[in-house]
């Protein structure tokens, strides 16, 4: 699901986009939390958008940091 806020977009997922099967668990432990937000972490941001595939998702992996 995708809100949109005053302070942008923001994904709401159940599920690991493009991981099926993939427990949450692994996701939340390595999770980031800041200000009581939690995000993604970068390593399972990075297999997130490489299996969407998405042009805009593919130059977001071109522009992260290195692992």
């Amino acid at each position: 699901m995708m809100l949109c806020t005053t302070a942008g977009f923001l994904d709401l997922f159940d599920s690991v986009p493009g991981c099926p099967g993939q427990s949450l668990p692994p996701l939340f432990a390595s999770s980031h939390e800041v200000e009581g937000i939690r995000f993604v972490s970068l390593d399972w941001l990075r297999t997130m958008k490489a299996a969407a595939g998405r042009p805009r998702d593919l130059l977001d992996l071109e522009n992260l940091p290195p692992a």
